[in-house]
């Protein structure tokens, strides 16, 4: 069983990679941003689901101490949530 999450979650890393770098790709040929102000929007999203169980373990953070992990599923639930939403912000302009 975890072997079959290791693969899943290379592939969920895989397909962010590729979606980010189309994103990019877009941009560059269609979009008067540039790529360094497109790449700072894409670190949280990409963080999130890069390193999602490292995320997810953090338990003090400044004065807000909280009692439990976040489950990294979770994290890296909400960095594809903000990838798509910061694609769907970018994009929906032009419509």
């Amino acid at each position: 069983m975890m072997h079959r999450n290791k693969i899943l979650n290379n592939k969920s890393k895989l397909a962010a990679l590729l979606i980010s770098s189309i994103y990019i790709t877009l941009v560059i040929i269609f979009s008067e941003d540039t790529i360094w102000r497109v790449s700072l929007i894409l670190v949280l999203p990409l963080a999130c689901i890069f390193y999602s169980e490292s995320i997810g373990g953090y338990t003090d953070i400044g004065e807000y101490n909280t009692s439990k992990e976040s489950p990294g599923c979770l994290v890296a639930l909400m960095g594809w949530i903000l990838l798509f939403v910061s694609l769907f912000m970018h994009y929906s302009r032009f419509f």
